[in-house]
């Protein structure tokens, strides 16, 4: 008897999204192995993932060279929230968070503090995100969703140069806050 674990994968890949988009590839692998107790992924296994994943037809979004999951009725655009990243089994790298997350996040510490130089919204985005240290990760996701934030017209430079909200940048911010 020839037994197809397909539809189990596709079941758990389809729950992990729902449960954790937006999600990078490297997270639902990562999810997706703890669940059947396997430390990594070999070769054989993320090519099967890909192809999988590639088949089930998810909304996806590319940042650099990462891929992220979102799931049926969530619009990458629209996306308001973001999660802070935990300890352990909880803890996701920086560069698996989507940049509408972090923009969210840049949003809302700036609606917190009204202006700030470029390089303290940084370290206070990266805190509000659950990084304690800046490291070269850190460092690149919160600069891409400052960027990401000023080229969707949420957040602006004042006369000063300091980063400043517009008004879709505040509705953004209270947006998310609700979504507590």
């Amino acid at each position: 008897m020839n037994i197809s674990f397909e539809p189990y994968v596709r079941d758990k890949i389809q729950r992990i999204v729902s449960a954790e988009a937006p999600i990078s590839l490297a997270m639902i692998t990562r999810r997706l192995l703890q669940s059947y107790g396997i430390a990594r992924a070999g070769s054989r296994i993320q090519t099967y993932l890909n192809t999988m994943l590639k088949n089930m037809d998810l909304k996806t979004t590319k940042q650099g060279d990462a891929v992220f999951y979102w799931k049926d009725g969530q619009d990458p655009k629209d996306y308001v929230g973001f999660r802070v990243s935990g300890d352990g089994e909880q803890h996701r790298d920086a560069l698996d968070v989507a940049v509408q997350e972090v923009a969210n996040a840049v949003c809302v510490v700036l609606h917190e503090q009204i202006s700030m130089e470029r390089s303290d919204l940084i370290r206070e985005t990266a805190l509000k995100l659950g990084y304690t240290r800046i490291g070269s990760n850190v460092l690149s996701a919160v600069c891409e969703g400052i960027l990401y934030g000023e080229n969707n017209g949420y957040i602006t430079a004042d006369v000063n140069g300091a980063r400043i909200l517009t008004d879709v940048g505040t509705s953004r911010a209270e947006a998310t806050v609700k979504s507590f």
